[in-house]
Protein backbone atom coordinates (compact mmCIF):
# COMPACT_ATOMS: atom_id res chain seq x y z
CA UNK A 1 0.00 0.00 0.00
CA UNK A 2 2.74 2.27 0.74
CA UNK A 3 4.48 1.39 -2.54
CA UNK A 4 1.15 2.35 -4.58
CA UNK A 5 0.43 5.61 -2.35
CA UNK A 6 4.02 6.51 -2.81
CA UNK A 7 3.66 6.11 -7.09
CA UNK A 8 0.72 7.71 -6.87
CA UNK A 9 1.74 11.01 -5.30
CA UNK A 10 4.71 10.80 -7.89
CA UNK A 11 2.53 10.84 -11.37
CA UNK A 12 0.39 13.43 -9.78
CA UNK A 13 3.19 15.52 -9.15
CA UNK A 14 5.28 14.75 -12.06
CA UNK A 15 4.51 17.53 -14.76
CA UNK A 16 6.64 16.69 -17.80
CA UNK A 17 8.95 19.09 -19.35
CA UNK A 18 6.86 21.23 -21.70
CA UNK A 19 3.30 20.65 -20.43
CA UNK A 20 1.06 22.85 -18.42
CA UNK A 21 -0.71 22.10 -14.98
CA UNK A 22 -3.75 22.03 -17.52
CA UNK A 23 -2.42 19.06 -19.71
CA UNK A 24 -0.80 17.26 -16.68
CA UNK A 25 -4.54 17.28 -15.27
CA UNK A 26 -6.03 16.12 -18.89
CA UNK A 27 -3.50 13.13 -18.81
CA UNK A 28 -4.02 12.36 -15.19
CA UNK A 29 -7.59 11.56 -16.23
CA UNK A 30 -6.87 10.29 -19.08
CA UNK A 31 -4.63 7.20 -17.42
CA UNK A 32 -7.42 6.94 -14.16
CA UNK A 33 -9.42 5.35 -17.67
CA UNK A 34 -6.94 3.52 -18.78
CA UNK A 35 -6.24 1.73 -15.85
CA UNK A 36 -9.51 1.56 -14.72
CA UNK A 37 -10.13 0.21 -18.10
CA UNK A 38 -8.05 -2.65 -18.00
CA UNK A 39 -8.60 -3.58 -14.17
CA UNK A 40 -11.94 -4.59 -15.28
CA UNK A 41 -10.34 -6.38 -18.14
CA UNK A 42 -10.45 -10.71 -17.79
CA UNK A 43 -7.29 -12.28 -18.67
CA UNK A 44 -7.27 -15.56 -19.10
CA UNK A 45 -5.36 -18.11 -17.63
CA UNK A 46 -4.61 -19.72 -21.18
CA UNK A 47 -4.87 -18.20 -24.58
CA UNK A 48 -4.54 -21.52 -26.74
CA UNK A 49 -5.44 -18.29 -29.59
CA UNK A 50 -2.32 -16.57 -29.21
CA UNK A 51 0.40 -16.22 -31.71
CA UNK A 52 3.08 -14.06 -30.27
CA UNK A 53 5.29 -13.64 -26.91
CA UNK A 54 5.82 -10.45 -25.39
CA UNK A 55 8.92 -9.35 -23.83
CA UNK A 56 9.19 -6.48 -21.33
CA UNK A 57 12.36 -4.97 -20.22
CA UNK A 58 11.73 -2.79 -17.07
CA UNK A 59 14.48 -0.25 -16.47
CA UNK A 60 13.39 2.46 -14.22
CA UNK A 61 9.83 2.97 -14.15
CA UNK A 62 8.24 -0.62 -12.36
CA UNK A 63 5.60 1.93 -11.63
CA UNK A 64 4.17 1.03 -15.01
CA UNK A 65 4.64 -2.40 -15.49
CA UNK A 66 1.29 -3.99 -14.08
CA UNK A 67 -0.54 -1.88 -16.57
CA UNK A 68 1.82 -2.89 -19.21
CA UNK A 69 1.43 -6.74 -18.75
CA UNK A 70 -2.35 -6.47 -17.94
CA UNK A 71 -2.67 -4.66 -21.53
CA UNK A 72 -0.80 -7.66 -23.44
CA UNK A 73 -2.65 -9.98 -21.17
CA UNK A 74 -5.85 -8.96 -22.24
CA UNK A 75 -4.77 -8.93 -25.88
CA UNK A 76 -6.16 -11.71 -28.00
CA UNK A 77 -2.92 -11.87 -29.69
CA UNK A 78 -0.71 -12.58 -27.17
CA UNK A 79 -0.24 -16.22 -25.33
CA UNK A 80 2.39 -15.35 -23.04
CA UNK A 81 4.64 -12.59 -21.20
CA UNK A 82 8.06 -12.01 -19.82
CA UNK A 83 9.44 -9.37 -17.89
CA UNK A 84 12.71 -8.87 -17.91
CA UNK A 85 13.87 -6.75 -14.78
CA UNK A 86 16.43 -4.88 -16.61
CA UNK A 87 17.23 -2.61 -13.40
CA UNK A 88 18.81 -4.40 -10.28
CA UNK A 89 18.11 -1.83 -8.27
CA UNK A 90 13.96 -2.70 -8.00
CA UNK A 91 12.58 -5.94 -7.41
CA UNK A 92 10.00 -6.26 -10.30
CA UNK A 93 7.70 -9.00 -7.81
CA UNK A 94 7.22 -6.77 -5.67
CA UNK A 95 5.72 -4.29 -7.97
CA UNK A 96 3.37 -6.50 -9.77
CA UNK A 97 0.46 -6.92 -7.19
CA UNK A 98 -0.82 -9.50 -9.17
CA UNK A 99 0.49 -13.16 -11.20
CA UNK A 100 -0.60 -14.66 -13.80
CA UNK A 101 0.07 -18.81 -15.50
CA UNK A 102 0.93 -16.75 -18.55
CA UNK A 103 3.08 -14.62 -17.05
CA UNK A 104 7.12 -14.68 -16.49
CA UNK A 105 9.27 -12.66 -14.65
CA UNK A 106 12.91 -12.90 -14.49
CA UNK A 107 15.15 -11.04 -11.70
CA UNK A 108 18.79 -10.73 -12.75
CA UNK A 109 21.66 -9.32 -10.29
CA UNK A 110 23.63 -6.89 -12.71
CA UNK A 111 22.13 -4.22 -16.08
CA UNK A 112 22.44 -5.94 -19.22
CA UNK A 113 22.24 -4.35 -22.85
CA UNK A 114 18.86 -3.99 -24.79
CA UNK A 115 19.72 -6.67 -27.14
CA UNK A 116 19.10 -9.38 -24.10
CA UNK A 117 15.39 -9.26 -25.28
CA UNK A 118 16.30 -10.81 -28.52
CA UNK A 119 18.28 -13.30 -26.97
CA UNK A 120 15.19 -14.22 -24.71
CA UNK A 121 13.22 -14.13 -27.78
CA UNK A 122 15.61 -16.25 -29.55
CA UNK A 123 14.98 -18.98 -26.74
CA UNK A 124 11.97 -19.01 -25.77
CA UNK A 125 10.59 -21.42 -29.15
CA UNK A 126 8.07 -18.73 -30.03
CA UNK A 127 8.02 -17.95 -34.01
CA UNK A 128 6.67 -14.19 -32.96
CA UNK A 129 6.81 -11.16 -30.57
CA UNK A 130 5.55 -8.30 -29.38
CA UNK A 131 8.87 -6.14 -27.73
CA UNK A 132 7.42 -2.95 -26.15
CA UNK A 133 9.31 -0.21 -23.82
CA UNK A 134 8.32 0.47 -20.17
CA UNK A 135 7.68 4.41 -21.23
CA UNK A 136 4.04 3.57 -23.56
CA UNK A 137 0.65 2.77 -22.64
CA UNK A 138 -1.32 0.90 -25.33
CA UNK A 139 -4.92 -0.46 -25.70
CA UNK A 140 -5.45 -4.48 -25.63
CA UNK A 141 -7.16 -2.97 -29.14
CA UNK A 142 -3.97 -1.22 -30.64
CA UNK A 143 -1.61 -4.23 -29.79
CA UNK A 144 -4.07 -6.43 -31.42
CA UNK A 145 -3.99 -4.30 -34.53
CA UNK A 146 -0.61 -4.33 -34.82
CA UNK A 147 -0.43 -7.68 -34.21
CA UNK A 148 -2.76 -8.38 -37.20
CA UNK A 149 -1.02 -5.65 -39.58
CA UNK A 150 2.52 -8.03 -38.75
CA UNK A 151 0.33 -11.32 -39.51
CA UNK A 152 -0.92 -9.42 -43.09
CA UNK A 153 2.78 -8.81 -44.18
CA UNK A 154 5.65 -11.17 -41.83
CA UNK A 155 8.30 -9.67 -44.05
CA UNK A 156 8.82 -6.56 -42.17
CA UNK A 157 8.76 -5.47 -38.27
CA UNK A 158 5.58 -3.29 -37.20
CA UNK A 159 5.71 -0.33 -35.41
CA UNK A 160 3.89 2.74 -34.48
CA UNK A 161 6.62 5.39 -33.54
CA UNK A 162 10.16 5.61 -35.58
CA UNK A 163 12.49 7.46 -37.55
CA UNK A 164 13.03 8.11 -41.63
CA UNK A 165 15.96 8.11 -43.04
CA UNK A 166 16.92 11.59 -44.87
CA UNK A 167 18.82 12.15 -48.10
CA UNK A 168 21.33 14.30 -46.47
CA UNK A 169 21.97 11.17 -43.98
CA UNK A 170 20.65 12.72 -40.57
CA UNK A 171 17.44 10.93 -39.36
CA UNK A 172 13.66 12.90 -38.94
CA UNK A 173 12.80 11.54 -35.32
CA UNK A 174 9.62 11.07 -33.48
CA UNK A 175 7.45 10.04 -36.85
CA UNK A 176 4.55 9.12 -34.82
CA UNK A 177 0.90 7.26 -36.21
CA UNK A 178 2.60 7.59 -39.81
CA UNK A 179 0.54 4.92 -42.09
CA UNK A 180 3.53 3.28 -43.99
CA UNK A 181 7.45 2.74 -44.40
CA UNK A 182 10.10 4.17 -41.78
CA UNK A 183 13.91 3.15 -41.46
CA UNK A 184 13.56 2.88 -37.80
CA UNK A 185 10.65 1.92 -35.41
CA UNK A 186 11.15 2.69 -31.82
CA UNK A 187 9.22 2.05 -28.40
CA UNK A 188 7.08 -0.48 -29.68
CA UNK A 189 7.77 -3.20 -32.04
CA UNK A 190 6.38 -6.08 -33.70
CA UNK A 191 8.49 -8.91 -35.19
CA UNK A 192 9.42 -12.84 -36.27
CA UNK A 193 12.08 -15.36 -35.38
CA UNK A 194 13.81 -14.20 -38.70
CA UNK A 195 13.75 -10.38 -37.58
CA UNK A 196 15.65 -11.45 -34.05
CA UNK A 197 18.07 -13.71 -35.72
CA UNK A 198 19.09 -11.19 -38.41
CA UNK A 199 19.58 -8.37 -35.39
CA UNK A 200 21.48 -10.89 -32.98
CA UNK A 201 23.59 -11.34 -36.67
CA UNK A 202 24.27 -8.03 -37.19
CA UNK A 203 25.35 -7.26 -33.47
CA UNK A 204 27.37 -10.20 -33.81
CA UNK A 205 29.34 -8.61 -36.96
CA UNK A 206 29.46 -5.19 -34.86
CA UNK A 207 31.03 -7.07 -32.33
CA UNK A 208 34.21 -8.30 -34.33
CA UNK A 209 34.73 -5.70 -35.84
CA UNK A 210 35.59 -3.69 -32.32
CA UNK A 211 32.46 -1.95 -31.97
CA UNK A 212 31.73 -1.69 -28.01
CA UNK A 213 28.24 -3.51 -27.24
CA UNK A 214 28.53 -3.64 -23.39
CA UNK A 215 26.27 -0.94 -22.78
CA UNK A 216 24.61 -1.07 -26.15
CA UNK A 217 21.16 0.93 -26.51
CA UNK A 218 20.11 1.58 -30.24
CA UNK A 219 18.56 -2.54 -30.30
CA UNK A 220 15.94 -0.54 -32.87
CA UNK A 221 18.64 0.93 -35.28
CA UNK A 222 19.59 -3.04 -35.45
CA UNK A 223 16.11 -4.10 -36.35
CA UNK A 224 15.36 -1.30 -38.39
CA UNK A 225 18.88 -1.15 -41.05
CA UNK A 226 19.52 -4.80 -40.75
CA UNK A 227 16.32 -6.33 -42.17
CA UNK A 228 15.83 -7.12 -45.75
CA UNK A 229 12.19 -4.98 -45.59
CA UNK A 230 12.34 -1.34 -44.38
CA UNK A 231 9.41 -1.75 -40.80
CA UNK A 232 6.24 -0.37 -41.98
CA UNK A 233 4.29 2.30 -38.94
CA UNK A 234 0.95 2.37 -38.47
CA UNK A 235 -1.65 5.01 -37.17
CA UNK A 236 -2.71 3.14 -34.11
CA UNK A 237 -4.73 6.83 -32.99
CA UNK A 238 -4.08 8.22 -29.22
CA UNK A 239 -2.11 6.95 -26.61
CA UNK A 240 -0.88 7.49 -23.60
CA UNK A 241 2.75 8.48 -23.43
CA UNK A 242 4.80 7.97 -18.97
CA UNK A 243 5.18 11.81 -18.26
CA UNK A 244 9.25 9.85 -17.42
CA UNK A 245 9.47 9.53 -21.49
CA UNK A 246 11.08 12.85 -21.30
CA UNK A 247 12.82 12.66 -17.90
CA UNK A 248 15.91 12.86 -17.40
CA UNK A 249 16.10 8.85 -16.85
CA UNK A 250 15.21 8.18 -20.56
CA UNK A 251 17.88 6.96 -22.36
CA UNK A 252 17.29 9.13 -24.97
CA UNK A 253 18.60 12.23 -22.70
CA UNK A 254 21.94 10.88 -22.36
CA UNK A 255 24.87 12.42 -23.75
CA UNK A 256 25.92 11.67 -26.76
CA UNK A 257 22.55 9.93 -27.63
CA UNK A 258 22.04 10.84 -31.24
CA UNK A 259 25.51 11.35 -32.61
CA UNK A 260 26.10 7.62 -30.97
CA UNK A 261 22.95 6.70 -33.77
CA UNK A 262 24.17 8.20 -36.94
CA UNK A 263 27.60 6.76 -36.25
CA UNK A 264 25.99 3.72 -35.93
CA UNK A 265 23.76 4.04 -39.15
CA UNK A 266 26.79 5.15 -41.08
CA UNK A 267 29.10 2.54 -39.80
CA UNK A 268 26.41 -0.14 -40.88
CA UNK A 269 25.84 0.92 -44.19
CA UNK A 270 29.27 1.42 -45.07
CA UNK A 271 29.75 -2.61 -44.35
CA UNK A 272 26.82 -3.04 -46.68
CA UNK A 273 24.99 -4.91 -44.42
CA UNK A 274 21.49 -4.16 -44.99
CA UNK A 275 19.27 -4.95 -49.02
CA UNK A 276 16.25 -3.29 -48.50
CA UNK A 277 13.13 -4.39 -51.49
CA UNK A 278 10.28 -2.22 -50.75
Amino acid sequence: MRKALKTLQKRICLVPHGSTLRQHIGWLHAFYRYTKDLSARPLPPTNPEGQFTAVILSYKRPQNIQWICRSLLATPAISRVILKNNYPGHCMKTWLPFRHERLEVIEQEQETNLLCRYTIAKDSGADQFVFIDDDIFLTPEQIEHLCTEYLADPTAPHGMFGQRLLPSGDFEYNVINYEGHVDVLNRLYVLGRHHVESVLECARALEQSGYAMNAFKHDDMLLGLCSTKRPISHNIGLYLDCPTESASMAVWRQSGFFEQRAALAKRIQARSAITKNL
